[in-house]
């Protein structure tokens, strides 16, 4: 056969190849050889030492398996072995890479082509490069990042890897790698060609953040800004990265906090400050919709920062700037964890049973019923497991702990006159104010910690907020159990019985979670 014949044989395979074959493999096989060629370059010292090997190799051996220099087999099987090994050590250093031990990792960003497979988008709108622009223009003006604190990867993977795991398929691959603590967090976005919009998707270790509020309401806000067109998605990716770090400045916090590095806790706070700055800079030309999304995110983040300058000023025993700070916070937020009074109800109705749990008998003997102790335990236990934020705080407990700390008359009053500032038709807000109010001094009789004086107070308080909101039955049982408690100091059994009334309108709600009475 001549070669020119040969030759158009060749054509004729490709072209074939190229029109019926699926797109997303012959993508995939000319991505792949393009990584081999790329790794023989790279990797050009591995090249010249396996050739070497082979030639030492057939030489010693009298050319016995590999047959002579210049045979079809030699050569092939030179071909064949340099680039196999070549590229496995290129896939192996990209796979098992190691990186610092706090890190964030941006994957960049990938495209959904025509028939649905992934591949690197650089090819485009060279977003990557975005990405890697972005993200040093905005880390070099931020402490935890110039300072190494946290360090930022950006990482681009070989392009066959996309296309033969498909999204789902990367998705499990990064959180992989998250999972085993090769991240502290990763991003990644996803650009659909058709509809040109872009996901921002994170991925990060639930196990090690003790709340994945912030998180969702990231994912949910990026979302929405992206599935609008009008927005560019360069843009939207700028966004995304700035709120990323945000979101992973909050991390570091806990973890300074956690070991009393309080001097790095201001500068990560400080840190925080500026990205909500500019965040809110980015959107000055968004329409109003989206503004009021960003600003209600912006809010919801600057109650974080308001709340871990409380923390801050509490460790360093500053406790009236700590009651000016948590107070912000709680303007801003009132249902810290949550962002909102329906998301908190159903969670703290389960904590306060949690809580309830371990004093139901003698609760119960009180009341004059019996419990199955054994299975209320397992209801608990069951409990913990629902509640996302179980070992979290809420703002009111801060307020306790400055208490705990430093009760004078002079953070006495404070408390008092800044909370009486607040939403009183806020339901929580009533409740929190309950929750302070009980343990700030006043006389020097107590009974089970709470002070006497603040009986009728706290009972008043949380009166109005039963009416407030009569279809949450925990606040029966905590008006019910204020009102027995003073029954009992005072050994007044007609008060016991009324608390006993009020307790009893909320125990349903303890039936309902599954304890036995």
């Amino acid at each position: 056969m001549s070669k020119f014949i040969e030759g158009i044989i060749i054509a004729s395979v490709a072209f074939l190849t190229a029109v019926f074959l699926p797109k997303n493999l012959v993508a995939f096989v000319r991505e792949l050889t393009k990584f081999i060629f790329t790794s023989l370059f790279k990797y050009w010292y591995l090249t010249l030492i396996i050739t070497g090997l082979f030639f030492y190799f057939n030489f010693k051996t009298d050319y016995t398996y590999l047959g002579q220099f210049i045979s079809y087999r030699f050569v092939l099987s030179v071909i064949v072995s340099v680039s196999t090994i070549t590229t496995a050590v290129a896939i192996w250093k990209e796979l098992f890479k190691k990186y610092e031990a706090i890190n964030v990792a941006l994957y960049g960003c990938f495209s959904v082509k025509e028939n649905e497979y992934l591949t690197i988008d650089i090819d485009s709108e060279n977003l990557n490069e975005k990405i890697e622009k972005v993200t040093k223009t905005v880390t070099s003006t931020l402490f935890s990042y110039r300072t190494n604190l946290i360090k930022t990867n950006i990482i681009i993977i070989p392009k066959f890897i996309p296309i033969l795991l498909g999204h789902n398929g990367l998705n499990k691959f990064i959180m992989k790698r998250v999972i085993k603590e090769k991240h502290l967090a990763t991003l990644h976005f996803i650009r659909d060609i058709n509809k040109q919009n872009v996901s921002f998707i994170i991925n990060y270790n639930k196990n090690r953040l003790t709340n994945t509020n912030p998180i969702v309401n990231a994912e949910r806000l990026i979302n929405s800004l992206s599935a609008d067109n009008d927005l560019n998605s360069s843009k939207t990716i700028e966004l995304s990265i700035k709120i990323y770090l945000l979101l992973f400045g909050q991390s570091l916090t806990d973890l300074m906090l956690d070991v009393k590095d309080l001097s790095n806790v201001h500068y990560i706070l400080d840190d925080t400050e500026k990205l909500i700055a500019d965040i809110r800079n980015d959107a000055v030309n968004f329409s109003e919709a989206h503004k009021n999304e960003l600003e209600d995110f912006l809010n919801f983040w600057t109650s974080y920062v308001e709340r871990y300058k409380a923390i801050l000023l509490l460790e360093q025993k500053q406790f009236t700037g700590a009651v000016q700070h948590i107070v912000k916070s709680i303007k801003l937020n009132p249902y810290f964890p949550y962002d909102s009074y329906a998301s908190l109800k159903q969670d703290f109705t389960k904590k306060y049973g949690i809580a309830l749990a371990s004093i139901l008998n003698d609760t119960n003997k009180i009341l004059e019923t019996n419990i199955d102790e054994a299975a209320n335990d397992n209801v608990k236990a069951e409990l913990m497991k629902q509640v996302q934020y179980v070992e979290t705080t809420f703002n009111y407990d801060i307020m306790k702990g400055i208490l705990y700390n430093e009760n004078t008359k002079e953070i006495g009053d404070l408390l008092i006159s800044e909370l009486d500032k607040l939403d009183k038709t806020n339901p929580f807000i009533l409740l929190t104010k309950n929750e302070v109010f009980k343990y700030i001094k006043k006389g020097t009789e107590k009974f089970n910690e709470i002070y006497v004086d603040r009986f009728d107070e706290c009972i008043s308080i949380l009166k109005e907020t039963v009416k407030l909101d009569s279809e949450f039955p925990l606040l029966n049982t905590k008006l019910g159990m204020m009102i027995m408690m003073k029954g009992m100091h005072f050994n007044n059994q007609q008060l016991i019985e009324e608390g006993a009334n009020e307790y009893k309108k909320g125990m349903h709600f303890m039936i309902e979670l599954g304890f036995k009475h």
